[in-house]
């Protein structure tokens, strides 16, 4: 009985067939391929599929590192992304080329955060300089506090 099951699972999920009338994901990438390039031959030209090549340039960050580039002037440099809803297995330069650049936009957050805590901490140190001058220019001159019922007392 469990046997019976078992094969009419695997009839239900095709998994009986043949192996040697399987087609095997080279097989099938060079099908996808030419059936785009013969689609290709048809199709109109648009604006999205021109590229033009420009050469990307670094800029210079407000804090002045000169190696660093914005990755968003970089993605504006590049072409734009067209046919991106083609379902496709990706070719190892492609996997490649993303890779990159996720390492760029997580490249890009980190710089961000750190210019963000560098900014922070360069803030918090300016107040606390700032509260500490007021209160040995008060110390000094031996003022009363507004809202305060105590003066300065000199200790011995």
């Amino acid at each position: 009985m469990q046997a019976e099951l078992s094969k009419a699972e695997l009839r239900a999920r095709d998994a009986d067939d043949d192996p040697d009338d399987r087609v095997t994901a080279d097989e099938w990438r060079a099908a996808h391929e030419e059936a785009v390039a013969d689609d290709d031959q048809h199709r109109e030209i648009t604006e999205d599929d021109i590229h033009y090549d420009v050469a990307e340039t670094d800029t210079v960050d407000p804090t002045g590192d000169a190696a660093w580039a914005d990755i968003r002037e970089q993605a504006e440099a590049q072409p734009r992304q067209t046919r991106e809803d083609i379902v496709a297995v990706p070719s190892a330069e492609d996997t490649a080329d993303h890779v990159r650049y996720a390492g760029r936009v997580l490249d890009e957050i980190n710089y961000r955060q750190a210019g963000d805590a560098q900014h922070e901490a360069e803030e918090r140190a300016a107040e606390l300089a700032r509260w500490y001058g007021d209160d040995v220019a008060e110390q000094s001159t031996g003022d009363v506090h507004e809202d305060d019922d105590y003066e300065r007392v000199d200790r011995l």
